[in-house]
């Protein structure tokens, strides 16, 4: 985009100002991107096209966006590839992946589990059954309700994103360190087969923590699971979700 003078000012409610812009075969690429257009880049193949939207603005974009839902995401901590001003919320897709019938934009465009913690932390969850509101119990209160010879299964709920990168690679976390069951809407599934999954809209995955039981000692693994969630956490495993 041509400007009058070089001293013009620059508006950044109309301009995307992307600065130093590095990553693959682009080094140090400076341009402005104006808001509010169809903008078309062209160019060979290899140039840097999808460079440019996916690994350096796209990137900046989904790196600011978790660090709002998600501070402690490791993902926030890694360093920006080019200094960009007037980014808003920004959505990228990729028109090479085959699209699933039930899948939605959010699905596509890695939005629907962004939005999930959203909801899990703003929202308010309500019973499938009577559609009231559910309370949160502390676990003393859960270790209340349970009673000997009951059979507890602890395990955490776990969210990717678009392309899954993170989860695949929390999931080799836990299973190093031994926590090797994962069901999707309750059912078994094997590690190996995960990467199909991911996109799926429908899945609802989890990590079983402790199984057990009963024996008056529900309080005390309950506790013991909280201190496994904050050691994995601190690893860097960021796809817990509850």
């Amino acid at each position: 985009m041509e400007r009058e003078s070089d001293d013009s000012p620059v508006d950044l409610e109309g301009l995307i100002e992307v600065r130093a812009g590095r990553a693959h075969n682009i080094t140090d690429l400076s341009l402005d991107i104006p808001k509010r257009a169809f903008v078309v880049f062209m160019g060979p193949s290899g140039a840097g096209k999808s460079t440019l939207l996916f690994d350096i603005v796209g990137w900046e974009a989904d790196r600011r966006s978790r660090g709002l839902l998600d501070p402690g995401s490791r993902f926030t901590a890694v360093e920006s590839r080019a200094q960009i001003r007037g980014l808003g919320f920004t959505v990228g897709m990729r028109a090479t992946r085959r699209r699933r019938p039930r899948e939605s934009l959010a699905d596509l465009a890695g939005l629907y589990a962004a939005l999930s913690k959203v909801f899990l932390q703003s929202g308010t969850a309500l019973c499938i059954q009577c559609h009231s509101p559910l309370k949160a119990r502390s676990d003393a209160r859960l270790a209340a309700e349970i009673r000997a010879g009951d059979q507890v299964r602890i395990s955490f709920g776990l969210t990717a994103t678009s392309a899954g990168v993170e989860l695949l690679a929390d999931v080799a976390t836990l299973g190093m360190r031994g926590f090797e069951r994962l069901d999707n809407q309750g059912e078994r599934i094997p590690p190996e087969i995960l990467p199909e999954l991911i996109g799926d809209p429908e899945l609802k995955l989890r990590v079983a923590i402790d199984e057990f039981t009963a024996a008056g000692d529900a309080a005390l693994r309950l506790f013991e699971a909280r201190v496994i969630e904050q050691s994995l956490r601190a690893q860097g495993v960021s796809s817990i979700s509850h």
